[in-house]
């Protein structure tokens, strides 16, 4: 029988050389040798051990896939997580910034109401001061309420 430190040189052996587990069974066929003088036949112990060994490699192939799918579903799920939160961040910022934006333009349109309405005082009061000396130069006398 091989020991445990022959049959895993075997695995990594067939891992490194890209051997299947059938090819990996072939090749262990190939090169188990029986008995001291080094004959050919192989018996049935090895070709048990040869099926065990399959057996284990597929096995561990089973579960490094199901590792890997797991790890690959586990990063997705966190980006997902991820993405997620970004986007809610996001919308956060961008809820923020139409309030800040709305109270700037709110602000400014009072701002402008203001200036509009203190201009119309200074043109109303402009043009009652300009009406009234235009009406003093016209009639050589003053206009306004006062007589003489």
């Amino acid at each position: 029988m091989l020991g445990e430190h022959q049959a895993g040189d075997h695995n990594e052996g067939a891992r490194r050389i890209g051997l299947g587990a059938e090819d990996l069974v072939a090749h262990l066929v190939e090169t188990v040798e029986v008995g001291a003088g080094g004959g050919s036949l192989v018996s049935v112990g090895a070709s048990g051990e040869a099926a065990s060994i399959t057996d284990d490699y597929n096995k561990r192939l089973a579960h490094y896939e199901n590792t890997i799918r797991q790890a690959k579903a586990d990063s997705y799920r966190d980006l997902e997580d991820r993405r997620k939160e970004a986007l809610g961040k996001r919308a956060e910022i961008i809820d923020a910034t139409k309030t800040q934006i709305g109270t700037q333009i709110d602000s400014a349109k009072a701002g402008l109401l203001g200036q509009t309405n203190q201009a119309k005082q200074d043109l109303s009061r402009d043009a009652q001061a300009i009406a009234s000396q235009i009406s003093s130069t016209i009639l050589k006398r003053p206009v306004g309420g006062t007589t003489r």
